[in-house]
């Protein structure tokens, strides 16, 4: 359990100074302790801080200490490993401010302390920083850790981590992501980063469903060793039902440890784990949770429709169904030009809706909900989630012109079907090219087989024909016997002739002709 030990107010001297100071440590289960001090009426201005802090009294074998001064210079921090007379450790100074003012870095030298039987990280020398404005707060954080506390690196990582100084936004710790918002204003909040100095706690607001959806950054050697959260607007009476990382299950006791305080509708919970790049947490009281959708969408394309959908979270999900219709009002908006339209021809570019309800290739029948896929679309593994995941899925069974709604069912393993209230429109349309244009052929060189594309802004007839290196005719790829619609198109050449024989290694020209327009490209057989 997370403990609060707080000393009351108390005068401190030193010759005719004095200051008033009331102390708050706050010590995780994991080995974490973060000191808060605040300082009242002192008798002068403050020129200089000055902490010798964490002096650790050992007769010998006290291991290896590390002031850690490489890579960014803007943190203050320390640590011992591999000590056999006390357990190893790893320090830090997290900020100074008063009520104006936060220092971003406000120690100027870090440095280890080792003069007799003392040991420990020593914090000195702010210089410059006069201060009119009281009170001021301090805040400190000391981590106690395993004998076999990795090397000096993991030291600078884990004090590096918990100051974050890398990234100027100070939004940069959490990431809302769903669920939830993260709190910037809570009192004991040095900066304003939504990270906690006085507690040692990120603070975060739960949704109305008791849920926190989130991500934790973490970059490299800015890892987050054991973080702690406090979730606010909490007002389940008992812990969460469901803690995830990544997606993966934490149990509790194992993955993390948490307590529900009723009285003020908070939760304080704990991750039993150090996480060094950017992490997905999702938290939910919520028993009977099932598929949570983020958001579905449909995209139109020519003759098809791309579908994509988001989900925040799945429980007891297997998988998903896809259903399309006409909406109704749509086909009766066109009852009034069905009569005037034309016929559908076999020669059309692009025919319209009106005209494809004339030829019943359109109709009401087609305003019912019809199932895109016939086989289900499978959810998350072991139909379990937490944490976004992404499908996609493209039907191409649509007309353009046409407009199109889509719904979206999920289905878990009893059978039990759920609509998602939240339905997407389509209307796909023909993308036509804006010039003529021959492209390379894919691949080149080649040895048995090369695709040639090609791309038409209007209907025209075509002609596509190979020749050697001496301009002599080899292969009529397309030939100009009838007119070609408007698109994109795509031809394949085997290397054989038009009698049937396969051509020689060498250089060949392409060359395509259409309506005002010539264009060639060299290709390369290879035996």
């Amino acid at each position: 359990m997370r403990v609060v030990f707080r000393l009351g107010s108390r005068i401190v001297k030193s010759g005719s100074d004095s200051c008033r100071i009331i102390t708050q440590y706050t010590m995780y289960p994991m080995g974490q302790i973060f000191k808060y001090d605040s300082i009242y009426v002192p008798s002068a201005k403050i020129d200089t801080i000055c902490h010798d802090v964490c002096q650790i009294y050992v007769s010998s074998g006290y291991g290896t200490i590390y002031p850690t001064n490489y890579g960014s210079s803007c943190v203050s921090r320390g640590g011992i490993y591999g000590a056999t007379a006390l357990q190893d450790m790893a320090t830090a100074f997290l900020s100074l401010k008063n009520t104006n003012v936060v220092v971003a870095s406000p120690i100027d030298t870090v440095s280890a302390l080792n003069t007799g039987s003392r040991i420990g990280s020593r914090f000195v020398d702010k210089d410059g920083w006069v201060q009119t404005d009281f009170p001021y707060q301090s805040v400190f954080y000391i981590d106690l850790q395993r004998a076999t506390l990795p090397a000096q690196s993991s030291i600078d990582s884990k004090c590096k981590g918990v100051q974050f100084c890398t990234g100027a936004a100070s939004t940069s710790r959490l990431i809302a992501n769903g669920a939830g918002s993260t709190v910037l204003t809570s009192s004991g909040d040095v900066n304003g980063d939504g990270f906690n100095e006085k507690e040692g706690a990120y603070i975060y607001q739960a949704s109305a469903a008791n849920t926190a959806h989130f991500k934790l950054t973490a970059n490299g050697d800015t890892c987050r060793f054991y973080p702690a959260f406090r979730i606010t607007n909490y007002t389940a009476t008992s812990i969460p039902q469901y803690v995830y990382v990544d997606s993966v299950a934490k149990i509790r006791g194992y993955g993390f440890n948490a307590y529900v305080k009723p009285a003020t509708n908070e939760l304080v919970l704990q991750l039993n784990q150090k996480i060094c790049s950017t992490a997905d947490i999702y938290i939910s009281f919520d028993q009977t949770l099932a598929v949570t959708m983020a958001d579905f969408c449909a995209t139109p394309g020519d003759g098809r429709v791309k579908l994509q959908w988001n989900t925040e979270s799945e429980e007891n999900n297997l998988g998903f169904y896809i259903y399309r219709r006409i909406p109704s009002n749509f086909l009766d908006s066109l009852s009034g030009v069905i009569d005037s339209s034309s016929a559908l021809s076999d020669t059309a570019d692009d025919p319209d809706a009106a005209s494809l309800i004339k030829n019943k290739i359109i109709g009401f029948s087609d305003t019912v909900w019809y199932k895109v896929n016939n086989k289900i679309i499978y959810g998350a593994t072991s139909g379990v989630s937490y944490g976004e995941r992404k499908y996609v899925l493209f039907d191409n069974c649509v007309h353009n012109g046409v407009k199109y709604e889509y719904k979206i069912v999920s289905v878990d393993y009893k059978n039990n079907h759920s609509d998602y209230s939240k339905y997407a429109e389509a209307v796909p349309h023909r993308i036509v090219p804006q010039m003529f244009a021959l492209r390379g052929n894919f691949p080149n060189p080649f040895r048995r087989l090369t695709c040639l594309k090609y791309e038409l802004p209007i209907r025209t007839k075509v002609m596509i024909n190979v020749y050697d290196i001496r301009g002599r005719l080899v292969r009529h790829l397309v030939k100009p016997d009838n007119t070609v619609k408007a698109g994109y198109y795509q031809v394949l050449w085997d290397c054989r002739d038009d009698r049937g024989s396969f051509m020689a290694s060498g250089p060949y020209i392409y060359r395509l002709t259409a309506k005002g327009f010539v264009s060639s490209r060299v290709m390369i057989l290879i035996k």
